[in-house]
């Protein structure tokens, strides 16, 4: 999770109600893990305010499954962007470009991402004042993000 502006100089601020996020999620051809990544952006127990996804350009069904999704569950605020044949971390840059919020938070699809995943990143970035929050992943052939 990165800080987009210096929201937290004043401390009134570190209050989690106020500290709005934008998940930037790039892709390209998901659409076997798309649905997993959306389940897992609604169980968060602390929401983004914003999900922007960012096509880096798919030829299967992935803007099809998001565009589907987004209309069943339109409190996700959900957003799709085309890159064209970008890399991630261009598509990333695009999508932090395109947010309205004070805190960049970003994944990938195929990741298995914990319900507290969100709000655990939030909290360590409030309790240690800091800009940036990077976490670590250990992996046996399949991505999971630390539940730390």
């Amino acid at each position: 999770m990165i800080k987009k502006e210096s929201i937290l100089d004043n401390k009134d601020n570190l209050s989690s109600e106020k500290m709005r996020i934008s998940l930037i999620i790039p892709f390209f051809n998901e659409e076997e893990s798309l649905l997993k990544t959306l389940c897992a952006i609604n169980s968060q127990t602390h929401k983004a305010e914003e999900v922007i996804f960012v096509d880096s350009g798919s030829t299967d069904n992935s803007k099809k499954i998001i565009t589907e999704y987004s209309k069943l569950h339109q409190e996700l605020n959900i957003k799709v962007l085309f890159s064209g044949k970008m890399s991630p971390s261009t598509s990333i840059n695009m999508g932090i470009k395109n947010s309205k919020f004070e805190l960049i938070a970003y994944t990938d699809c195929d990741l298995k991402i914990p319900e507290n995943w969100l709000k655990s990143n939030l909290d360590s970035l409030k309790k240690n004042n800091s800009q940036i929050v990077s976490i670590k992943f250990y992996t046996s052939g399949e991505g999971v993000i630390d539940e730390s």
